[in-house]
């Protein structure tokens, strides 16, 4: 909001319900789901986007690698976001950003005046996000557990999928990276968002 190439004095997101809004990606997203569910079984990434660029006419997709994720260090005070002060999203009607301001204006009501949301550290707000660094060099890879158990495991019920005509995707699977530094995200996902996480 408070980039010099932005002339905007204020950005407003107005929801219908609390936390909630509706947008022109809405009904591709619907497409998308009505085209998982007639496929019945989506085998692997590239079948996914088969799907998705299928799904509409004139729908694109773009696929992201590992090195088009960036490090960005978590930004919020934990002493700001105590439970007393903390908003959540699904409790908001209006979200307001101002030009000048490192604060969010925020409204659980329409009819309400806007409240002050100031949540980010002195720092963050002091020399902004340092977003520049490439998080990941090389694929993260799986641990090599879970990678032997994909293989004896799914691989062979893949194998079987519609008659085996999908059997060839397989190969999706013996190409992963394995690595026993790797952090299990699915064990992972709960643990505190201000760890940074490497």
């Amino acid at each position: 909001m408070n980039e010099p190439y932005n002339a905007h004095e204020t950005l407003t997101l107005k929801f219908f319900e609390p936390g909630h809004t509706v947008m022109t990606a809405d009904a591709v997203h619907a497409a998308v789901e009505r085209k998982i569910v007639a496929t019945k079984s989506v085998i692997d990434t590239d079948h996914f986007s088969e799907c998705v660029l299928t799904a509409t006419r004139n729908t694109g997709l773009i696929r992201p690698t590992y090195s088009d994720f960036k490090k960005i260090p978590y930004p919020a005070s934990q002493r700001k976001l105590g439970r007393d002060a903390r908003h959540q999203l699904r409790d908001l009607v209006v979200i307001q950003l101002r030009r000048g301001s490192n604060s969010v204006w925020v409204k659980k009501d329409y009819d309400a005046e806007f409240e002050r949301f100031d949540f980010l550290l002195k720092k963050v707000k002091r020399d902004g996000l340092p977003i520049d660094d490439t998080l990941r060099e090389e694929r993260w890879g799986i641990p090599k557990q879970k990678y032997d158990d994909m293989i004896k495991d799914l691989v062979p019920l893949i194998e079987q999928v519609d008659g085996g005509n999908h059997a060839w995707r397989a190969g999706f699977y013996h190409d992963l990276v394995c690595s026993d530094t790797s952090v299990d995200l699915a064990q992972a996902d709960d643990e505190d968002p201000a760890e940074d996480h490497q």
